[in-house]
């Protein structure tokens, strides 16, 4: 676990949470994922989700494939709790998700956590334009969304990926 300096208590972080959540219940039309719940957790600041973040590293053992140099692109990232509990593994993590709700949580909980090296991105993936090639993407659930928000055919998202992804590296998907 690395070390902290919260900027907030957790109860401060969570009431914030909530607070975003309550906007992202009014103003998101297009929410599918968690129902106004977190689809995400993070157990050590206590945010719950409907699916657990530790496990979901575990199970695709993620950090077996990690390098301290490694560049990573989560596409479709949620909240970004993958992320953020991987940045102390990699070099930098570039996170993309097309809901601002949940872009400003994984801010949120990157600031409580003050982690640097994670940058998360307000857009979709179509309109997404990395700065080079990456060793490790991640296309978590992001290929094919319910919310109607992405007009990228699954051949150009593929084909996206590859222009985006290191050749001699890791891509992990899951549909």
């Amino acid at each position: 676990m690395r070390k902290c300096l919260f900027k907030m208590n957790n109860k401060q972080l969570l009431k914030k949470i909530e607070f975003i959540k309550e906007e992202q219940n009014k103003n998101w039309k297009n929410l599918i994922y968690g129902k106004g719940d977190l689809y995400q957790s993070y157990d050590e600041l206590n945010i719950k989700g409907k699916r657990n973040t530790k496990k979901r590293i575990k199970q695709y053992e993620l950090k077996k494939y990690l390098h301290e140099s490694f560049d990573i692109l989560d596409i479709g990232c949620n909240c970004g709790f993958i992320d953020l509990q991987i940045s102390n593994l990699v070099f930098s993590v570039e996170g993309v998700e097309i809901n601002p709700y949940l872009v400003k949580i994984g801010n949120k909980v990157k600031e409580h956590l003050n982690i640097k090296n994670v940058n998360f991105h307000n857009k979709s993936f179509e309109d997404f334009k990395g700065d080079g090639v990456y060793d490790v993407i991640f296309s978590f659930a992001s290929d094919e969304v319910a919310d109607g928000l992405s007009n990228l055919s699954y051949e150009d998202y593929i084909k996206k990926i590859v222009s985006l992804l290191n050749r001699e590296k890791y891509l992990f998907y899951e549909s």
